[in-house]
């Protein structure tokens, strides 16, 4: 299961020192929230690492499908675009940012861990700041 690998390095990888995903979501969020986010983030790419020892320790690899694989690409897209690309707007990072949660999730299959660290209602608190990040890009 390297994929689980791929995506714990990758989701990792927004919050290294020196990344500017934290000060881009503190660009478009309050505290609060804007730490809600990174705390997902981390969450996110424990629980893949966990996934990955776990599968690697039981002999248990599964193949990956190709949804996932189509998921992984499109967060690596989305990763190094909020990384590198100094032309996106503090709104489209964190859109941006709120994609690789919504399809990292979805790749750790709704892990029961992920969602008991994440926090009850977890999936209504990311559509909800997606919904107000879609209608502020619009709105403007």
């Amino acid at each position: 299961m390297a994929y689980l690998l791929s995506l714990a390095k990758i989701v990792q990888s927004l919050l290294e020192p020196g990344s500017v995903v934290p000060a881009r979501l503190r660009d478009r969020m309050d505290e609060d929230t804007a730490q809600a986010v990174e705390r997902a983030l981390r969450a996110l790419a424990e629980v893949a690492m966990q996934q990955h020892h776990q599968a690697r320790a039981s002999g248990t690899y599964a193949a990956i499908q190709e949804e996932q694989d189509t998921l992984l690409a499109e967060i690596a897209i989305h990763t190094r675009a909020v990384r590198s690309d100094l032309t996106l707007t503090p709104q489209e990072a964190v859109r941006r940012i709120l994609l690789i949660v919504g399809f990292a999730r979805t790749v750790l299959d709704n892990d029961p861990q992920l969602e008991e660290q994440l926090g009850p209602g977890v999936g209504a608190f990311f559509e909800k700041l997606d919904r107000a990040e879609f209608e502020g890009r619009s709105g403007a």
